[in-house]
């Protein structure tokens, strides 16, 4: 997944994935060139935000959350909200080490009955 990071005040350099829309709104010039550290040995556990289009059905985090951790990845934060058309949303903080993991629990997660879209946020 390509990368780059903005310079901030007081808090070092912060990560966004191209395309984020913090990163689009960046002044340019505190915008610098960072890459992923290929070391497999040196993988750290860091947080994703996802957001799930579902069905308002009893159950369906349920089952979101049994995809997710069948997975060996602990979820780290859940907000879920009913929409006015019998849909609700959630948004998942998971806890991934690779972009391997990360994909694997979009993957799960569509799988599942109820689920009609995981995107990034």
């Amino acid at each position: 997944e390509k990368i780059n990071g903005v310079v901030t005040q007081g808090k070092g350099v912060t990560i966004h994935r191209l395309g984020c829309k913090y990163l689009l709104e960046a002044d340019h010039e505190r915008v610098v060139d960072v890459q992923w550290d290929e070391d497999k040995s040196n993988t750290r556990i860091r947080p994703v935000q996802l957001q799930v289009l579902c069905e308002d059905t009893p159950g369906v985090l349920a089952d979101m959350s049994r995809a997710i951790s069948s997975l060996g990845i602990n979820i780290g934060n859940v907000n879920l909200r009913r929409l006015t058309n019998g849909r609700g949303v959630a948004r998942l903080q998971v806890m991934v080490g690779k972009l391997e993991d990360l994909e694997k629990v979009m993957a799960h997660l569509m799988k599942e009955e109820g689920i009609l879209s995981v995107s990034r946020r």
